[in-house]
């Protein structure tokens, strides 16, 4: 498993407040980042499946954090029969 960043676990602390936020939001709110590491953190988290980055009709990015869900855990071992 890949070790998270500084930029990775402040979005997700951030989005785990907030639910969703809009990649300008991000950046803004983020202001001690370089964009680059953001743009990174939310393309790793993405491609991990931890957020979900949708284009709105307005053109924005709608960034959102993924439910945690069974699948994310580790998977049960069966029973011994």
């Amino acid at each position: 498993m890949s070790s998270v960043s500084e930029p990775e676990t402040a979005l997700l602390q951030y989005l785990d407040d907030r639910r969703t936020s809009t990649m300008d939001d991000l950046i803004r709110h983020f202001h001690h980042f370089k964009f680059n590491r953001i743009f990174s953190a939310v393309d790793r988290l993405s491609r991990e499946g931890k957020i979900r980055v949708v284009r709105q009709p307005s053109f924005e990015y709608r960034i959102s954090r993924v439910d945690s869900t069974p699948l994310d855990r580790e998977p049960a071992l069966p029973s011994p029969k």
